[in-house]
């Protein structure tokens, strides 16, 4: 084939008489808009790299690997310094649309895990997997994973669909219904209000019934910070009101 290629006339070799048919031109066409969203995916990937580097993606390594997650203190939050939830429109894994968090029948605690990267899946899975072995049998208690993807390439055809789709790999591990939910863009007023800083971590937030944060977490847990986290979530359960511990009486 190649002889037969380089016996042609040279003008025919460039591709004057090659490309002459109209099937040929159509394939040449077909060629052209290869290269035309070859060069359009390339502009994307750019633009990614510039947002990451923009977002601090390298300070958050950095910030991740010398904090070993930690963005901030796992604590209850009381009362009366408890701020509502943040709403926001989610993705559901079937593509239709919600907000979240529902203001009526809301479970009495809800445990919202968060990430934005595959990365953070065993982070979250640390605390929320205990948790759904904790309260497995009880009605009232709600199990959340939060995906936020702000990528521009991630958020559009296909890598939507399949993230949609493959999302719920983690159910199997849990030993309660999970529900999943993915929000597409702009995470920034999210962040600000939950002090998302990182975005190479995973975060943990107690909801109660009245859609306030009462406890939060990030990063892999200790087991002091387990065993709180796993307390707070029981008293929420029970309706009853969380606050520090009596001292024990002395006899």
């Amino acid at each position: 084939m190649l002889r037969q290629l380089w016996s042609l006339p040279r003008n025919t070799r460039q591709g004057h008489a090659i490309f002459g048919s109209p099937a040929c031109l159509g394939q040449h066409r077909s060629f052209k808009l290869f290269e035309i969203f070859r060069k359009e995916g390339r502009e994307e990937r750019v633009k990614e790299l510039q947002e990451d580097l923009q977002r601090g993606y390298f300070d958050d390594f950095r910030e991740f690997r010398d904090q070993h997650g930690k963005v901030f203190e796992s604590r209850l939050i009381p009362v009366a310094s408890a701020q509502p939830f943040p709403t926001l429109t989610a993705s559901l894994p079937d593509e239709s649309t919600i907000r979240f968090p529902v203001s009526q029948g809301a479970a009495s605690v809800t445990l919202v895990a968060i990430a934005f990267r595959a990365g953070a899946q065993d982070l979250i899975e640390a605390w929320s997997v205990p948790f759904s072995e904790a309260f497995q049998s009880a009605s009232n208690v709600q199990l959340v994973e939060l995906a936020l993807i702000e990528s521009v390439v991630m958020r559009a055809w296909p890598f939507r669909s399949l993230l949609l789709k493959n999302g719920t790999a983690s159910q199997e591990r849990y030993h309660m219904p999970v529900q999943y939910l993915f929000h597409f863009g702009d995470a920034k007023p999210l962040c600000h209000a939950l002090g998302l800083t990182n975005r190479l971590t995973g975060y943990v937030f107690l909801v109660d019934g009245a859609g306030r944060v009462r406890w939060r977490g990030s990063g892999p847990p200790t087991p002091n910070e387990l065993a709180g986290f796993l307390a707070a979530a029981e008293q929420l359960a029970q309706g009853t009101t969380l606050g520090p511990r009596p001292p024990p009486r002395l006899p």
